[in-house]
């Protein structure tokens, strides 16, 4: 059964993801938050493969936190990064990146439209392994 990250804990990571910063934590569409969350609930429940459900459903909240949401006023990538991984590893999977270089890029990059939720999920699938 796939264990899901609540709107909480995602608030929770753009708290700490723009501390660190020194930015301020601002939430401006909670709405968005409401309906990402949602939507991931539904998201890939077709798969039987529950690695495979896990590491998919991942890779929608990592595209959608940072692509189009616009939740927060600042740190929507990084909270995007933080919010799959936490939701990776709760659901007992582990995500390793070459470098922290090639993880940024790869967030801007679907930030910036480069990137779908299948190409992040095939990217993802060649990082993680169980905890």
């Amino acid at each position: 059964m796939v264990r899901y990250i609540s709107k909480e804990e995602v608030i929770r990571a753009n708290l700490t993801v723009t501390a660190s910063y020194g930015q301020p934590h601002f939430v401006q569409q909670e709405a968005n938050l409401d309906h990402v969350l949602n939507s991931l609930e539904r998201y890939g429940e077709g798969i039987g493969d529950e690695e495979e459900k896990v590491v998919k459903k991942a890779a929608f909240l990592l595209y959608h936190l940072a692509h189009g949401a616009h939740v927060f006023a600042d740190g929507n990538k990084r909270t995007s990064i933080a919010a799959a991984i936490f939701f990776l590893n709760q659901n007992g999977l582990e995500a390793r990146f070459e470098s922290q270089e090639e993880l940024a890029m790869v967030v801007k990059e679907t930030a910036a439209g480069h990137h779908t939720v299948n190409h992040l999920s095939k990217w993802l699938k060649g990082k993680i392994s169980r905890i």
